[in-house]
């Protein structure tokens, strides 16, 4: 089976205009702290409606943005088979980009520990970019790469998902890939949240 590459129209196979390559923070709402490890290989975002209460956000930091990029796209690549991808409910992403006003994201938070108490302070003061739809894309048999909002960026990039809608049950779960070589079942290269330089 030769591996993927529907990708590569939209991203540079030397990964010269994207980065597949976020660390995920999960922060919880209601257990304010909560404190996920970092992870590279998994996405997720959950909502427990009114009779739960709560959210799992998640905020993906992206590196090592080149300092010649000045507007970065959000965007988000499914394969047509070979990674977990499930939704429950509504898929509709807000995304939302936290201001570290400079410094580094560990450093401007102040802890390692990255759970929605320290984080508060700075999603109450983010800048919505825009939402993306990812509903039922994981029933779908095709690839698809879907384009979310575009904005200004440099340095490190701090990215807030949560689901949109805001008063009823959802999720949605997915594997992210980030390597060059095929990973999973020798098909998949690239999966998941990308960010596209412009």
């Amino acid at each position: 089976m030769k591996a993927d590459l529907d990708w590569t129209s939209k991203c540079a196979l030397d990964d010269s205009n994207c980065n597949w390559r976020p660390r995920f923070f999960t922060v919880n709402t209601r257990n304010e702290t909560h404190t996920s490890r970092n992870r590279t290989n998994q996405f997720i975002v959950q909502n427990n409606g009114p009779s739960g209460g709560g959210r799992l956000d998640t905020i993906a930091l992206f590196t090592n943005v080149p300092s010649n990029v000045s507007n970065c796209t959000v965007a988000f690549y499914k394969p047509s088979m070979g990674i977990f991808y499930g939704t429950y409910s509504d898929g509709a992403m807000n995304i939302s980009t936290l201001d570290m006003r400079g410094a580094p994201f560990a450093e401007a938070v102040g802890s390692n520990e990255i759970n929605y108490k320290i984080t508060k302070a700075f999603i109450d003061k983010e800048t919505v970019q825009g939402t993306l739809d990812l509903g039922n894309w994981g029933h779908t048999v095709s690839s698809a790469f879907l384009t979310g909002p575009k904005f200004a960026c440099k340095g490190e990039v701090a990215v807030h998902f949560a689901l949109n809608a805001a008063h009823s049950e959802g999720s949605v779960t997915f594997d992210q890939a980030s390597e060059v070589q095929p990973v999973f079942n020798s098909y998949v290269q690239r999966a998941g949240w990308v960010l596209v330089y412009e």
